[in-house]
């Protein structure tokens, strides 16, 4: 998997592995021309490979496709099994740039059906209109709690260009979510916290 790249103008963007079952998943984005598809807005879907033995691959069909005209991009975000399905969480981005968290379920893990609503979160204060993307879904195996962490970024912050976070969400059953506040917030300029994961 090191050298491989899709055919054509298209290339591997950020990556999203999972293993359940004795299969490891392989999610990216699928990148047209350096993330230029749809007038600049980026374009990507979900593309999928698996493996069990991490040496041969199997690629699959798309697994979340743009389907409708307002979605100018599917973003990275996590997948995650619970009770029998599995869950894709992503980002969409709008074609205003803004960008808002989808769902989408599978049965096997490979034909994803996206769930209505979707979007099912916007960014709601403290954080501003815009950034809300990358997803990671993880569950606390003390309590039975689901936690979300979004890459955000916060409205007001003293110092300017530096409110860039993780916002967190909460769910007791991975289809409502509640805003719990910031839970990271590393004061660097110019830029939010991407793509956060957990490693146990």
């Amino acid at each position: 998997m090191q050298y491989f790249k899709p055919p054509g103008d298209f290339f591997v963007g950020d990556c999203m592995p999972f293993f359940h079952d004795g299969v490891f998943h392989l999610y990216y984005l699928l990148d047209e021309g350096h993330h230029q598809g749809k007038g600049g807005l980026g374009g990507h879907q979900w593309a999928h490979a698996s493996t069990r033995d991490l040496m041969h691959w199997e690629c699959h069909p798309l697994a979340l496709g743009i389907d409708h005209e307002w979605e100018a991009s599917i973003c990275t975000g996590s997948a995650f099994h619970h009770d029998g399905l599995y869950y894709a969480f992503y980002a969409t981005r709008l074609p205003d740039r803004t960008e808002h968290l989808s769902v989408a379920t599978s049965t096997d893990g490979i034909h994803f059906t996206k769930t209505s609503p979707n979007p099912f979160a916007s960014p709601e204060p403290p954080y501003r209109k815009g950034p809300y993307r990358d997803p990671c879904v993880f569950r606390d195996r003390e309590t039975g709690r689901f936690h979300m962490l979004v890459t955000a970024e916060l409205a007001e912050y003293p110092l300017a260009g530096r409110g860039g976070c993780l916002a967190h969400l909460g769910s007791g059953d991975l289809r409502n979510w509640q805003h719990e506040g910031p839970f990271f917030v590393p004061g660097n300029a110019g830029h939010q916290p991407e793509c956060a994961d957990l490693f146990e």
